[in-house]
C-alpha cells in the first residue's frame, strides 16, 4: 500500500474518529439517542473502512475467519446505524421521514444479517446480501427524493448521500455477481467508489447533512420555544385580565355587601329608634299613674313597666348591633358598686322568672369588692341578655345568677354565671347559638341578637363567654373579667337606660282651628300630618331638618312641634300640622301617597275625604 493512499486514509480515519468522539461527547451531555447512534455509526464506518482497505488482514493476520468476514458484519451494522441515525433525528423535531417504520424494519433486517454473517459457519446468507443491499439503497434514495419534493431542509444533501450509498451497494453487488459497469472492468467500480477521495467527499457530505439536520432541529426548537413564550405571555395577559376582572367583581361585591349592610344597620337604627318612642310614652304614663293607683292596680302597672323594660332591652340589642356591626364595642370603665349592680340585676331577673313560674336565686359565692373600675352598663347588659335567654327557655324551673371575686395581679378577677334548668341545647345548636339573628325557637320571641351581643361585650372586656349545655338538662353561661380595684369615694351613679317619662298638658285645640302665630304653607304641613298620624318619629325629625332649612322664619311653629316631639305627643303634632293662622286657608283634606297610611280614609272637620294622591285645599 503506497504512502499516497495511506495519507488520504489517515485524513479520512481521523475525521471519522473525531466525528465519533464529538457525537458521543455531545450525546453524553445532551442525553440524545440520535447522537449516540451517530457516534456508533462513525465507529462502525471506521472499522469497516479499515477492513475494506485491507488494514485488518495486514495488521491482524491471526484473526482468521474474522479477518475476512467482519467486513460484511460491520457493513450491515453500518447500514442499520445510518438508517437509525436519521430515524431518531426525525423523531426529535418536526422533520417527517417518509416510510419511517419501513426504514426502521430494513435497519432491523440488516442487524439480523450482521449477526448471520458473524456466524457464517452455521448459516450461509452470502447470496442474500447483494440483493437486499440494492433494495435498501433504492428505498433510502426514494425516501430522500420524497423529502426533496416536500422541501425539507437538508433533503438535497441527504439525496446526494443516499446516491453515494446506493452506488457503493450496487458496486458490492456487481462485484459479487461478476458484473461490470460501462467503460470499467469487473471490480473497478467498487474500487473507485471506495477510494479515499470519494470517501472523504462522502464524509464531508454526511457532515454537512448532519449539521443541516441538527440546525433544522435547533430552528424548530427555537420556534417551539418562541411559541411557548408567546403562549405564556398570552396566558399571563389572560390571567392578568381575569384576575383584574375577578378583583373588580370582588370589589363590587364587597361594595354591594358594605352598602347592603350599611342600609340594614341604618334601617335597624330607624326601626329601633321609632319602636322606643311609643314604649317610652307607655312607660312614662304608667309611672305617672302609679301614685294614684290602688294596690291591685299598681300590680298591673308594675307588670306594664316590666314588660316595657323587656321590650326596650330587645330594642337596645338591635341598636347595639346596628351601631357596632362595623365597629368594636366602646367600653367606658367607671368606678361602680358591684353589689348595687348585682342587686338591681337580680330584681329584674326576679320579675323575668315569674312570667313562666320559675324560681330565681342569686348567689354571691364570695364577698364582692365594694368598688371596681368597670363599664357597669355593659356588664349589666351581658347579664340581662343571659337572664332573658334563660327565662325564655325555662318553664317551672330554676334560674340562678352567680358572682364571685378573687384577688388578681391587676385588681380583681370577677366570675359570673347564669344557669337554668330549661330545655338545653345540642352540640350542633351550641356551635351556632352565638351567631347574629340566630333564633333557636322563633315562637319564644326576640331577634336572635342577645347572645351575640353578650359575647361581643365579654370579648371586648378581655374575657370569653363559655357555654355548658345538654338537651333536657338546661344551660350554663359563664365568663370571667379582670377589673381594677377602685375606692368607694370614686363611685359613679349606677348606669341605667335612658327612658323619657316627661308629659305635658297641651291646650285643647281642634283640627283646623286657628292658632296665634304664623304657620307653614299647607303643602309643607301635609307631610308632617301624615308622619304624625303614623307615629313616625324619625320621619318627623327628618322633616324638621329639611323644612327648617327651607322655611327658617316659622321658628315659633318649629318650637311647638319640637316640644310635642320631645314628649312623643304625635296627636298634638298632627293638630299643629292641620291648624291655621288667620291669614291661611284651612286644610280640609289630606291624602298621602298610596301605602303611606292605613287603608281607612282620613276624616277632617267631620267630612269623610276618600284617599287620593292629591292634596285638597279649600
Amino acid at each position: 500500500m503506497t504512502s499516497y493512499y495511506l495519507e488520504w486514509d489517515l485524513f479520512y480515519f481521523g475525521g471519522l474518529a473525531a466525528l465519533a468522539f464529538g457525537a458521543i461527547a455531545i450525546a453524553i451531555l445532551s442525553r440524545q439517542v440520535s447522537l449516540v447512534v451517530m457516534g456508533l455509526l462513525c465507529i462502525d464506518i471506521l472499522v469497516y473502512m479499515v477492513s475494506v482497505r485491507g488494514y485488518g488482514v495486514l495488521y491482524w493476520p491471526d484473526l482468521g475467519f474474522w479477518a475476512y468476514n467482519h467486513t460484511r458484519v460491520f457493513g450491515h451494522l453500518g447500514i442499520a446505524l445510518y438508517i437509525l441515525t436519521f430515524y431518531f433525528l426525525s423523531r426529535q423535531g418536526e422533520i417527517r421521514l417518509p416510510a419511517a417504520n419501513y426504514l426502521a424494519f430494513l435497519a432491523g433486517v440488516h442487524c439480523v444479517l450482521a449477526v448471520a454473517h458473524g456466524f457464517d459457519a452455521l448459516i450461509s446468507v452470502t447470496w442474500v446480501t447483494p440483493l437486499f443491499n440494492v433494495c435498501t439503497g433504492i428505498s433510502v434514495l426514494t425516501a430522500s427524493i420524497i423529502m426533496v419534493r416536500r422541501r425539507v431542509r437538508g433533503a438535497q444533501l441527504l439525496l446526494l448521500t443516499n446516491s453515494v450509498l446506493l452506488l457503493r451497494l450496487f458496486a458490492n453487488s456487481a462485484d459479487y455477481f461478476g458484473l461490470k459497469a460501462p467503460f470499467l472492468g469487473v471490480g473497478q467500480l467498487r474500487e473507485w467508489m471506495y477510494s479515499p477521495q470519494v470517501s472523504l467527499i462522502a464524509l464531508a457530505i454526511n457532515l454537512a447533512l448532519i449539521a443541516a439536520w441538527i440546525n433544522e432541529i435547533a430552528v424548530q426548537r427555537n420556534k417551539a420555544r418562541n411559541a411557548l413564550f408567546l403562549w405564556q405571555e398570552q396566558e399571563q395577559e389572560r390571567l392578568k385580565a381575569e384576575v383584574e376582572r375577578q378583583t373588580q367583581a370582588l370589589n363590587q361585591a364587597l361594595q354591594y355587601a358594605d352598602e347592603a349592610n350599611r342600609k340594614k344597620s341604618e334601617g335597624l337604627g330607624y326601626i329601633s329608634h321609632d319602636l322606643r318612642a311609643p314604649l317610652s310614652a307607655i312607660l312614662g304614663d304608667a309611672e305617672m299613674l302609679s301614685p294614684t293607683l290602688n294596690t291591685e292596680q299598681k300590680r298591673y302597672a308594675r307588670s306594664i313597666v316590666q314588660s316595657v323594660h323587656y321590650q326596650l332591652a330587645l330594642i337596645d340589642n338591635l341598636l347595639e348591633y346596628s351601631r357596632n356591626e362595623f365597629e368594636s364595642f366602646t367600653l367606658r370603665p367607671l368606678a361602680i358598686s358591684l353589689n348595687d349592680l348585682m342587686d338591681a340585676t337580680s330584681q329584674f331577673a326576679l320579675a323575668l322568672s315569674t312570667r313562666q313560674h320559675n324560681q330565681f336565686r342569686y348567689v354571691a359565692v364570695s364577698t364582692l369588692p365594694d368598688a371596681v373600675m368597670l363599664d357597669g352598663r355593659r356588664l349589666q347588659q351581658v347579664l340581662l341578655n343571659l337572664l332573658v335567654n334563660a327565662a325564655k327557655f325555662t318553664q317551672r324551673g330554676q334560674i340562678k345568677l352567680e358572682a364571685s371575686a378573687e384577688p388578681h395581679a391587676q385588681g380583681w378577677l370577677l366570675r359570673f354565671a347564669v344557669s337554668d334548668s330549661g330545655v338545653g341545647m345540642s352540640l350542633d345548636t351550641q356551635s351556632r347559638v352565638f351567631n347574629a339573628y340566630t333564633q333557636l325557637h322563633p315562637q319564644h320571641g326576640g331577634v336572635g341578637l342577645g347572645l351575640f351581643i353578650a359575647r361581643q361585650i365579654v370579648e371586648a372586656m378581655g374575657g370569653t363567654l363559655n357555654l355548658e349545655s345538654a338537651p333536657g338538662e338546661g344551660s350554663r353561661f359563664s365568663f370571667d373579667v379582670v377589673a381594677v380595684a377602685a375606692s368607694v369615694h370614686e363611685l359613679s351613679p349606677q348606669p341605667t337606660f335612658d327612658m323619657p317619662t316627661v308629659s305635658m298638658d297641651w291646650p285643647e285645640l281642634e283640627l283646623g282651628r286657628s292658632i296665634g302665630y304664623p304657620v307653614l304653607p299647607a303643602h309643607a304641613r301635609v307631610e308632617l300630618a301624615i308622619h304624625a298620624r303614623d307615629g313616625q318619629l324619625s320621619r318627623i325629625e327628618e322633616w324638621l331638618s329639611k323644612t327648617m332649612a327651607d322655611y327658617p322664619e316659622y321658628h315659633e311653629f318649629y318650637d311647638e312641634v319640637n316640644a310635642a316631639l320631645h314628649t312623643l305627643d304625635f296627636e298634638y303634632i298632627e293638630v299643629l300640622a292641620l291648624a291655621t293662622d288667620p291669614d291661611t286657608p284651612p286644610i280640609v283634606g289630606v291624602a298621602p301617597a298610596a301605602g303611606d297610611l292605613s287603608p281607612e280614609a282620613l276624616y277632617l272637620d267631620g267630612a269623610s275625604v276618600p284617599r287620593t294622591d292629591e292634596v285638597v285645599t279649600a
